[in-house]
This record gives structure tokens, sequence and C-alpha cells, in this order.
């Protein structure tokens, strides 16, 4: 493959998104000891407000089929309705994305934790160049 970026810095990005991957517990099934991932992120999309399948797709980059299969499983638990064009989540949904959003702000606290302020301010600045 012929590229402009050296091996040693591909190299470095690779192992950094492995890194996270195992920081974050992204493929421990199930995440955050509740459901995939991939639902997980679903819910999190619609949100208590609720979107549409189309909102929700546009925001995750999902392939309409996935999606569908991640909005059925979620439906079929009682966690998702569709009342209409719009998605909404369950009483049941809004409890787990509560606990999910509990659980993720642990982990980031214990991540943020061991870290000096002045470490935390290099990673806030690292994210934010990230970002852009």
């Amino acid at each position: 493959m012929a590229t402009s970026v050296p091996a040693a810095d591909i190299d470095l990005v690779r192992g950094f998104n492995r890194l996270i991957t195992r920081q974050l517990g992204a493929l421990d099934d199930p995440y955050m000891g509740r459901r995939p991932l991939g639902e997980c992120r679903v819910l999190y999309e619609i949100g208590v407000d609720g979107a549409t399948a189309r909102d929700v797709r546009a925001r995750l980059g999902l392939d309409p089929a996935y999606l569908a299969r991640l909005i059925d499983s979620l439906e079929r638990d009682g966690l998702v309705e569709r009342p209409g064009a719009r998605l909404r989540l369950t009483p049941g949904g809004r409890s787990l994305l509560g606990e999910l959003d509990r659980r993720s702000d642990e982990l980031a606290v214990s991540v943020l934790a061991a870290l000096s302020g002045e470490q935390r301010e290099r990673l806030a600045r690292a994210q934010a160049e990230v970002r852009r």
C-alpha cells in the first residue's frame, strides 16, 4: 500500500484505537453489562426526545438494514416503540439509558481521577484537536 504516512504513525493510531476500545469495554458483550454496543448507541441517539430512524442512521452512519435489526431487537425487548414516524424510548428504555449514562460517567471518572489537573487539561486539548 503506497502512502505518504509513515508506518510508525499508522501503528500509533491503530494501537491507540485498540487501547480505547479496550478501555471503554466496546468489545464486551454485553456493553457495560447490559446490551450490545450498537443497541446502546441507538438508545442514546433516540434519547428522551425521540428521533426518526433516518436521524439515527445519519448520526451513526449505519447501514439501513443493520439499523432496522437493532431497532427491531430493542422494540421486541420493550425498550423502544414506534408510535408513528418517530422512535421513542419506553419507560424501560429511559431507565436503561439512565443506567448507561451513569455507568459511562463512572467510567470517565475512573479514567480522569488517575490524572493530574495538568494531564486532564492536556487530554482535553488533545481531544479537541482530534475532533477538529
